[in-house]
């Protein structure tokens, strides 16, 4: 009995000395200062173009007993070993917690190997020359942001590089890809029903300073937006002699810019169109007698294609859509267009008339000229580019004024 007794209190006494020694190990470590420990090292990307971000970060751990703050320098040194940039970032973090911080987001325009360091940690990026790498993020662009090519595109070619002069943009570039694509259609088509057909694409990627800034297929589709370019022409507005201001040219172009005759227009590159509202009769004006006028045409090209709508003047509602197509021509002069009116007013109207140049209106690829009525006027539109009168409507005392070109068919 007494030697148990003895033994209990030897375990006793073990215990107490183990759970002092627990107690004071606890309070020792939570007396220890803060203490920083860095890892992770990261700059993203690791090689860039003149102009590229990078971006660099690091993590740090407390493995202190008490909370803390420090400031963490960031050193980074050129291809030749100079001072580059030195900044230091305010941190405070408790005792065992550990974050990762976003040093520093920069760009380099100068070629060369930049090294980073942060306390014992290092590592480096890369600028390289500013075409090569500007072309390699626009590849990149189109294999890893393009849908369309994503989806079932394939054979990617480089075709060449353009070369745009714009002020203050010393490393801009277009570079010009070629692909197929199993099917029809942009973007990504899962679930349409689509034609199964190679299609030949054209991509333009614009890299601004290291950044993609424009990609477009084939003219038409927009591959950062990921939908189709808006086919707006440049709208000018006219007025004639009786006929009233037009306030909202934006919205009668809203009125006709999905019709095929409008589209067949707009599908090439440039296009332009007048809209002005032409009065049928002399005298006040009567709404319901007057129609609203777009003539519509292609501004670049071989062919000049042209569309000429007629709308109620009051509801801006269709009542007639023509096309046309004429070969285009060059250094078309403002005499030779003033000759071609005066010959269509002899024509097909009520005797000659002299057309003073400066009353014709240059409205770009039109020439406009209205004469005022008395019994009889007119407004004719030239289109420099066709070297034809494209459109020709009278305005008569009696009402009875008319649509002469075109021709009603």
């Amino acid at each position: 009995m007494k030697k148990l007794t003895k033994l209990m209190a030897i375990i006793v006494v073990a215990l107490v000395g183990i759970t002092g020694y627990l107690v004071l190990s606890r309070e020792a470590k939570a007396t220890e200062p803060a203490k920083f420990e860095y890892s992770d090292l990261i700059v993203s990307p690791s090689e860039v173009a003149p102009g590229q971000l990078v971006t660099i970060s690091v993590t740090v751990k407390n493995i202190g007993g008490t909370k803390g703050s420090e400031n963490v320098k960031l050193v980074i040194t050129d291809n030749s070993g100079n001072l580059d940039m030195s900044i230091e970032t305010p941190l405070t973090l408790k005792a065992g917690e550990s974050k990762t911080y976003s040093l520093l987001e920069m760009s380099k325009q100068e070629e060369g190997t930049y090294t980073v360091e942060v306390a014992d940690l290092s590592n480096s990026f890369k600028v390289v020359g500013h075409e090569e790498k500007s072309k390699e993020l626009a590849e990149e662009f189109i294999l890893e942001n393009s849908s369309t090519y994503k989806y079932d595109g394939y054979d990617l070619e480089y075709k060449e590089t353009l070369y745009p002069d714009i002020a203050g943009h010393p490393y801009l570039w277009t570079f010009v890809y070629e692909f197929k694509s199993k099917h029809s259609g942009y973007g990504d088509r899962t679930g349409e029903n689509l034609l199964q057909v190679i299609t030949p694409h054209e991509a333009h990627i614009t890299v601004d300073n290291g950044k993609v800034v424009t990609a477009i297929l084939d003219l038409k589709w927009d591959m950062i937006e990921q939908k189709m370019l808006e086919e707006k022409p440049t709208i000018h507005v006219y007025k004639t002699p009786e006929g009233p201001n037009i306030d909202n040219a934006e919205l009668v172009w809203e009125k006709v810019k999905d019709l095929e005759e409008a589209r067949y227009v707009t599908m090439e590159k440039d296009s332009s169109a007048l809209i002005y509202v032409h009065p049928y009769s002399v005298g006040a004006f009567d709404p319901s007698t007057a129609e609203t006028i777009i003539v519509l045409s292609s501004t670049s090209g071989e062919k000049v294609r042209t569309a000429i709508f007629r709308l109620d003047s009051e509801t801006n509602q269709l009542k007639k859509a023509y096309n046309s197509s004429y070969d285009a021509i060059e250094n078309f002069k403002l005499e030779q267009g003033i000759e071609l009116m005066e010959e269509k007013i002899s024509e097909l109207s009520y005797g000659e008339r002299d057309i003073p140049a400066e009353e014709v209106k240059n409205l770009h690829p039109y020439y406009v000229y209205s004469y005022p009525a008395g019994d009889f006027g007119g407004t004719l539109i030239t289109h420099k580019q066709a070297g034809k009168v494209v459109f020709y409507a009278t305005t008569v005392w009696d009402g009875s004024g008319e649509l002469l070109i075109p021709q009603e068919k």
